[in-house]
C-alpha cells in the first residue's frame, strides 16, 4: 500500500511540474508575438491529414498560413503546411515530411500556434478561444455572477459555450449567439448571458 501511495504522490508531482512548464512555454510564445490559433482534435484519412479546431470561428488563417508551431507537453515543434481547407467546422491540415496518418498520430492533442503577424486582424465581434476562457460569467439582467468559461464546444453547425457553474461546479453548455450570450467584454474579463429557463436544470449539465 505504501509503495502505491508513493506512486500516485510521484505521478502527481509530475503532473503538476509537466502542467507549470506548459504555463510557462505559453506564456513565452505569447511574448514572443505567437498566437495560439487550434488544436489537432482527430485525423481525416490515411494521407497524414489532422483534424483541428480552430480557436477562431472563421479560421481565415487556413488560406493563408504556411508554417506553425506545434506545442504539446511543452515541446515545440516548427512545421510546413502543404495543404489546408476548412471542412465542416474544422480545418484539415497536411504538414511537409508527414505523408500518412501514422506519422503524425503522436501530435494528437498538440496546440497550434502561428506569428502573430501573419494573422488577419479579427474582425469586430471576433474572438479567439484563448480570449473568453476563464472570463466570469454574469446575468445580462441582474449581473450576479453565475459561473466562469470552462471551454468553447463546437458540435455540427452550433458552437457552445462550456460554463462551470458558480455554486454547484457543474458545466452547463450555452449556445454561442446573442440570443443567450448578448455581450461579451474580453476587456473587462466578462460574458453575460440571458434567456437562461431551463439551462441550469439537470438534463443540461454535463
Amino acid at each position: 500500500m505504501a509503495g502505491n501511495g508513493i506512486s500516485q504522490k510521484t505521478a502527481s508531482v509530475q503532473n503538476s511540474a509537466n502542467a507549470a512548464e506548459n504555463k510557462i512555454t505559453e506564456k513565452k510564445m505569447t511574448a514572443d508575438g505567437l498566437k495560439k490559433i487550434g488544436k489537432i482534435v482527430g485525423f481525416h484519412g490515411l494521407k497524414g491529414d489532422v483534424k483541428v479546431r480552430p480557436s477562431a470561428p472563421e479560421a481565415e488563417w487556413a488560406n493563408t498560413l504556411d508554417e506553425v508551431t506545434l506545442l504539446l507537453n511543452g515541446k515545440q515543434t516548427r512545421l510546413s503546411i502543404t495543404h489546408a481547407k476548412l471542412h465542416e467546422r474544422l480545418v484539415l491540415c497536411r504538414f511537409e515530411g508527414y505523408p500518412d496518418r501514422t506519422s503524425v498520430e503522436a501530435y494528437m492533442g498538440a496546440e497550434l500556434w502561428a506569428d502573430e503577424k501573419d494573422l488577419a486582424p479579427l474582425e469586430e465581434g471576433e474572438f479567439y478561444v484563448d480570449d473568453i476562457i476563464g472570463l466570469n460569467v454574469l446575468d445580462h439582467k441582474t449581473r450576479s455572477v453565475l459561473g466562469t468559461v470552462n471551454d468553447l464546444v463546437s458540435s455540427g453547425d452550433q458552437d457552445y459555450l462550456e460554463i462551470c457553474h458558480q455554486q454547484t461546479r457543474d458545466k452547463v453548455l450555452i449556445p454561442l449567439n446573442e440570443h443567450f450570450v448578448p455581450e461579451i467584454n474580453a476587456d473587462e474579463k466578462f460574458i453575460t448571458l440571458d434567456n437562461l429557463d431551463g439551462f441550469f436544470d439537470d438534463a443540461d449539465r454535463i
